[in-house]
């Protein structure tokens, strides 16, 4: 699945997926956010942040992190290219991407009992894991986690 499918799906499922979507970011706030953290957001983050700046959900307390709280929440920025995109119970656990060297490279990580988790390199799939089955529940994203850590 592609962001663009993920994002054209969600609003008629926003009641059963207990999601509140934030205000999309104008893109000053984009180029701003870029411009404070000294790097460019991959094409997918783009998309997502200027159709919405994030959500809440009532599944898990889970939230996709708005920008300017990336920006000042203290320890959701680790320099050069690393920064919190999600969290669940008021930042008992946190899901970050790190961006590599290639234009709109990334990759979305965990830190699972202890070890960094590589979950993927598709906002889409990250989305589309929580949706399916929240953090705690058997196809969500901490069993997910679980399952790569294991091989698989």
């Amino acid at each position: 699945m592609v962001l663009a499918d993920w994002l054209a799906a969600l609003p008629a499922n926003l009641a059963q997926t207990g999601i509140t979507l934030y205000p999309g970011a104008p893109p000053r706030s984009i180029r701003r956010f870029e411009g404070q953290l000294h790097l460019r957001l991959p094409e997918d983050f783009r998309l997502f942040y200027s159709w919405c700046d994030g959500f809440e959900s009532t599944t898990d307390w889970f939230r996709m992190v708005p920008l300017d709280e990336i920006m000042t929440h203290p320890g959701n920025y680790q320099p050069p290219r690393r920064f919190t995109i999600a969290e669940c119970l008021l930042y008992c656990d946190t899901w970050e991407v790190e961006l590599l060297n290639a234009p709109s490279a990334y990759r979305i990580l965990n830190t699972y009992r202890g070890q960094q988790v590589v979950l993927t390199t598709s906002l889409a799939s990250f989305l589309q894991h929580f949706l399916r089955g929240g953090v705690y529940a058997a196809n969500g994203l901490y069993a997910w986690a679980e399952r790569l850590l294991a091989g698989g």
